[in-house]
């Protein structure tokens, strides 16, 4: 319906909640259930009534108005009312810094690091589900080493193995900051001196090495890379620049 001036009346803009696009929100916005922790020993009971166990993640019921209650229990549903937002997966600012020293005329060295910050992700790697849910014998899997859950070890970071949410947010991913800091390049280039190089018709011969990929700094996050979220090589380079 259009108003006298021609401008549409009576509509309502609505979420995109399929793909996850939200009015006020970033595109990059995380909009999921929010894990609190790890139900511990002492917590059995209370666990129970989630449908879950020690080693579980604890998963906020946030919209409480559509749990089922039944005499004085109360089952907590979940669905998209628990939802909440989370931050989002776009860097909220970057810097980066390059430096390069020449020393003596001869020896070069120069370096790149750069930074993203304040961006999150979410990871279902916490709930130790690697054997794909029973498909797969643990001992015949290559995997890395993983900490989990155990009476012994009542860590509130990692699941039990096979761990679960409640139902209705069985695989609830865990949230992360994936701000890093990476040293990217580090570069070394040595000419030799010329009344060496003369002797062979040589102008200039220049020896160099780099290394790719030096070192990573994450605040939060530990499953392979943070800026990939997977593996990132180390990559190093030698050679030499030869001038007629």
């Amino acid at each position: 319906m259009l108003d006298a001036n021609g401008n549409v009346v009576g509509r309502k803009e609505m979420d995109e909640i399929s793909n996850n696009w939200f009015i006020g929100q970033p595109i990059g916005a995380i909009w999921n259930y929010h894990v609190t922790g790890i139900w511990q020993a002492n917590e059995v009971a209370e666990a129970a009534q989630y449908g879950q166990a020690p080693g579980d993640p604890k998963v906020a019921n946030v919209y409480t108005a559509d749990d089922v209650v039944n005499g004085d229990v109360t089952k907590p549903v979940y669905n998209n009312n628990d939802k909440v937002f989370l931050g989002q997966t776009d860097p909220r600012f970057r810097w980066s810094m390059r430096n390069e020293f020449i020393l003596w005329n001869d020896l070069s060295f120069s370096f790149n690091i750069y930074s993203a910050m304040g961006h999150k992700s979410l990871s279902g790697n916490y709930l130790n589900n690697d054997d794909d849910g029973g498909r797969m014998a643990y001992g015949l899997a290559n995997l890395p080493a993983k900490e989990y859950w155990t009476p012994d070890n009542p860590t509130d970071r990692y699941g039990r193995i096979e761990a679960k949410g409640p139902i209705g947010a069985e695989g609830a991913a865990r949230l992360y900051d994936r701000s890093f800091i990476r040293l990217d390049n580090i570069s070394v280039g040595y000419t030799l001196p010329r009344n060496l190089t003369s002797r062979y018709n040589l102008n200039r011969v220049k020896l160099y090495g780099t290394v790719r990929n030096v070192a990573t700094w994450a605040k939060d996050w530990e499953y392979g890379d943070p800026e990939t979220e997977s593996w990132a090589s180390r990559v190093f380079t030698f050679g030499v620049n030869l001038s007629l």
